[in-house]
Parts: C-alpha cells; sequence; structure tokens
C-alpha cells in the first residue's frame, strides 16, 4: 500500500509539474501558447542569396574579386572577369573559372595582366556568376558586376 501512495504521489506531483502547477494548484510558472513560443525563436532569418564583384585596376592589371553565399549546389564553378560593355550586352573577353565550388559561399580571385594599347579604347568592367557544373548555365541570381567601369586599351592577356 506505501508503494502504491508513493507512486500516487510521484505521478500526482510529476503531472502538476508538466501543467504548470503544483501539487496544491498553484502555479509555478506561466506556459506559453505554441504560436508566441514560435514566433519569439523565428525572428532571425537568412540573409537572401547574393553575390558581388569588386575590381582594383592598376595600369593593365586588374584583380577581380568574387563573392558569393546563399546559393544551393555542389560542383559549382565560379566564373569571373573583365568584360566589355557594349551597351545592353557585356562581352567577356578574359575570364577565370573556378571549378568544384560550394553554393553556400565562397570568394575567388584572379589578377589578369593584359597587354597594353592593344585595343581601340572601349569601357569594361568586371563580372562574376557561379555556373552549375552540370548543366553549363548560370545561377539565378549569382551574377554581378563591379559598380564602377573605366575606358581602357588593354587587351586580351600576355602569352
Amino acid at each position: 500500500m506505501k508503494t502504491l501512495h508513493r507512486y500516487v504521489a510521484l505521478t500526482t506531483s510529476l503531472a502538476a509539474t508538466l501543467s504548470g502547477c503544483t501539487s496544491d494548484g498553484s502555479i509555478t510558472q506561466a506556459v506559453q501558447a505554441p504560436d508566441a513560443a514560435l514566433a519569439a525563436t523565428s525572428t532571425a532569418r537568412p540573409l537572401p542569396a547574393g553575390s558581388t564583384t569588386t575590381w582594383t585596376v592598376n595600369g593593365c592589371v586588374i584583380t577581380v574579386t568574387y563573392t558569393w553565399n546563399g546559393f544551393k549546389g555542389r560542383g559549382l564553378i565560379a566564373s569571373y572577369g573583365v568584360y566589355e560593355n557594349l551597351g545592353s550586352l557585356d562581352a567577356s573577353y578574359v575570364l577565370q573559372n573556378d571549378a568544384d565550388q560550394l553554393g553556400s559561399s565562397g570568394t575567388a580571385t584572379h589578377t589578369f595582366t593584359l597587354t597594353a594599347n592593344a585595343h581601340a579604347s572601349r569601357t569594361i568592367l568586371a563580372r562574376g556568376a557561379l555556373v552549375d557544373g552540370r548543366k553549363f548555365s548560370e545561377l539565378p541570381g549569382s551574377t554581378s558586376a563591379s559598380s564602377t567601369s573605366f575606358t581602357s586599351t588593354c587587351g586580351l592577356p600576355l602569352l
């Protein structure tokens, strides 16, 4: 009988604790509604996927850095380099392709040494994108260009 009494007392105490009450019926803690608890923990949202392309220029020596984060996939190619601006079209004329990248985040940098005075004056900029290594298509939203362009007579790299 004593064992049964201890069992009943223990289960009553456990049930009262789980419901937020003591065995005498007083409240020990406020219980949050599930929606309120969820709202309190879900305020942090992941940053949207994106990329930036920056460059430094010293004559015909151009260093391009392409940085990305928030994309999905493996075996991606970071394709970035120097482009010629032809109105509404950016035509590449020297690229670097770094294979086996993860979409979650990364940075790729390459220095291009171009030939001086090898071309008529043109507007150039830096541009980068992530490319699916199986389909060879750019990941939507992964393309970015440098915020500035400049006029140059630099041409294809020295061989």
